[in-house]
């Protein structure tokens, strides 16, 4: 019991610092994001980590463009969602069991994907979770891997994402 009791002591703690930094990059955002504009397409359900992701990018100047920040409560959620994903230099989907029986995911990424095409320029960036079912059109991708390695797998985005700066 013991064992579980600091777990969860850890686990709230972990959630406070969480929580505490994305209230610290909401108030200060116009002037410390001034990088790359990312749209994190994920599901719902992979919530918990892409939060932390989107947290570390911000703290490194890139733009994460986040449902939960940006959709208000009166909003239209599709308009919001469109207007994102247009205003965004590209899209980072988040691959994993969820995201793979999500069609909004499915549609926002593809939404992007015929700008890659028309641009001739990388705009849809996967990143894997968890081991899923890639779909077809993102298999030839090479992606962010964080199913092992968290620090990796952001170093390869951060790196992915500076690239949309020049």
């Amino acid at each position: 019991i013991a064992e579980k009791y600091d777990l969860l002591l850890e686990k709230s703690w972990i959630d406070g610092v969480l929580n505490n930094r994305v209230i610290e990059l909401w108030f200060g955002k116009d002037e410390s994001l001034k990088g790359t504009r990312a749209f994190l397409s994920h599901s719902s359900k992979d919530k918990y980590l892409v939060n932390q992701i989107a947290v570390d990018l911000a703290q490194l100047g890139i733009a994460p463009w986040l449902d939960e920040w940006e959709i208000r409560a009166g909003d239209s959620i599709p308009q919001k969602i469109s207007l994102g994903i247009k205003e965004s230099d590209c899209v980072v989907v988040f691959l994993s069991k969820n995201a793979a029986a999500s069609k909004w995911v499915e549609r926002e990424w593809q939404t992007k994907y015929w700008d890659e095409i028309e641009r001739n320029k990388v705009l849809v960036i996967p990143i894997l979770l968890e081991d899923c079912e890639i779909p077809e059109l993102l298999k030839t991708k090479k992606y962010a891997d964080f199913r092992e390695d968290y620090n990796r797998g952001l170093t390869e985005l951060v790196l992915t994402l500076s690239r949309h700066e020049d």
